[in-house]
């Protein structure tokens, strides 16, 4: 439409481009009416609520086991992410792909810790501790490096990050303090 107005400036003037904007602007300013307050609190609330409800039932559910067994990597991730942040920590999440072998970067008072997420069914091996060491190398600035898994580390796994200053946390153990292995 807007190509015919401007091949139609020669035989019409400038008339018709003119009034399409006008008639076009008329019409933004007049369909943009202000919510009710009344209206916008209420749904606000309502927001709220819903929010508060749906942390409230993510907590429940954290509490078993069986709930974080079903997650997928990255959800495994945003829930440790979750325990972090009960406890303090700010969070920044690192990029799904080419994240650098850090998934979370947690900051409280201007001190820095990278957290590598393992959502394994079984015990994490040496191999895992011996990519953070090297992720650790290029994050000077971390004060802590964790390994955060579901269940369990390998013998050798705790005896490598104790001798490299590894944080291992487990959920099952150090979160939900049981036990059970898969």
């Amino acid at each position: 439409m807007s190509l015919i107005l401007l091949f139609g400036v020669g035989d019409w003037g400038w008339w018709p481009v003119v009034a399409a904007v006008s008639l076009g602007l008329i019409i933004i300013f007049d369909t943009k009416t202000p919510g009710s307050p009344t209206l916008i609190r209420l749904v606000m609330e309502a927001k709220s609520r819903l929010r508060h409800s749906l942390e409230s039932k993510m907590l429940q559910s954290m509490s078993d086991i069986s709930w974080w067994s079903k997650l997928s990597g990255i959800e495994f991730e945003h829930a440790v992410a979750t325990i972090y942040q009960e406890q303090g920590f700010s969070i920044e999440f690192t990029p799904q792909t080419n994240d650098q072998g850090v998934d979370l970067i947690l900051r409280r008072n201007n001190e820095v810790s990278i957290v590598q997420c393992k959502r394994y069914a079984g015990s994490v091996g040496v191999a895992a501790i011996r990519e953070l060491v090297g992720v650790r190398a290029s994050w000077p600035e971390a004060k802590d490096a964790i390994l955060a898994t579901l269940y369990d580390f390998s013998s050798g796994a705790q005896t490598f990050a104790t001798k490299h200053n590894i944080t291992l946390f487990s959920v099952a153990k150090d979160y939900l303090k049981t036990n059970f292995r898969a």
